[in-house]
């Protein structure tokens, strides 16, 4: 197919990287060739959508295509953003933050023509991609926050699903915006829903969520904690464990039977397999840990000094 893409016509070439992306092949070769045909053309002739799926596309397989992105994004800023429906908008939020390229201005312009829609008619997935794309890539996000938080309020939580649930918390706890009024509804909902129904990854956004806002809901923590405590942490992957054990400690609120619980799982990781980032939120749980743990903290040392002197 991609070599014959050279008489494809611009819809063709959207809907051909989009079902690749969709199909999820991920092989380098049919990106690099699609971002250099794609390129190729005038981007003028691609409509609102076709723009839109080539984005998503590259988002959806985190393939980092900056020539095609800048080329894209000039074309996006030419037009009338009020002809772009939420969907497209979201598409191409999403795949910027996917892929990490840099967008302030296009960013700032999709944000103003957010507020100005109703978003009484978004639908409650395209509320939580825009509250995650932007929490990812921020650009004075307050008002838009605002905006969505009010949104949600209005409609009420029993709109949205537990794993959506989780990503409104873990938005806006990764711009650390306090919004008591909404965590105090969703501590609510959540315990009320039950905490054993939220899968490991969900139960975690939420803790970090509340722990970075700095919504330390002793309610839900303490039920959040009895449940860790007689949970199989198996499931969990170690980037998870460590965020819970981080966030109890912000919280302040990690009783010894959850401390001995977190840690020992903690240490049952591989740690020469740890990501970075992983290490990096051990440490930085550990330096505010109350409690004594004398063999994590022998481990992760360990673990420093051998990459440490891995680099030399």
């Amino acid at each position: 197919m991609k070599w014959r893409s050279s008489h494809f016509e611009p819809a063709h070439l959207a809907s051909a990287i989009w079902n690749i992306a969709a199909h999820d092949i991920t092989h380098r070769s049919y990106f690099i060739h699609f971002e250099k045909e794609i390129r190729s053309r005038n981007p003028s002739l691609f409509t609102h959508r076709d723009l839109a799926m080539i984005m998503w596309a590259y988002g959806k397989a985190q393939f980092r295509a900056s020539l095609l992105f800048k080329k894209l994004r000039h074309e996006i800023m030419t037009r009338d953003l009020a002809r772009f429906t939420v969907e497209e908008i979201c598409n191409i939020v999403w795949a910027y933050a996917r892929t990490g390229e840099p967008s302030a201005k296009l960013f700032f312009a999709l944000k103003i023509e957010i507020l100005k829609r109703d978003l009484k008619e978004v639908e409650e997935s395209s509320l939580i991609v825009i509250l995650w794309s932007y929490s990812v890539i921020a650009v004075n996000i307050k008002p838009l926050f605002r905006a969505i938080k009010y949104e949600i309020l209005r409609r009420g939580l029993h709109c949205f699903t537990h794993r959506q649930l989780s990503q409104i918390m873990g938005s806006y706890g990764r711009q650390t915006m306090h919004a008591p009024d909404l965590f105090e509804k969703v501590s609510s909902e959540i315990m009320q829903r039950g905490v054993q129904n939220f899968e490991p990854g969900w139960l975690v956004a939420v803790a970090d969520g509340f722990a970075k806002s700095e919504n330390y809901n002793q309610d839900l923590f303490k039920v959040i904690g009895d449940h860790i405590v007689n949970e199989d942490l198996s499931p969990y992957e170690p980037l998870q464990v460590i965020r819970l054990f981080w966030a109890f400690i912000n919280a302040g609120l990690l009783t010894k039977s959850l401390h001995i619980k977190l840690t020992n799982q903690i240490l049952l990781c591989d740690f020469p397999k740890l990501k970075d980032v992983s290490l990096e939120e051990l440490v930085k749980a550990l330096e505010n840990n109350d409690f004594k743990a004398p063999e994590l903290v022998a481990a992760t040392e360990a673990e420093l000094v051998r990459r440490s002197e891995a680099k030399c």
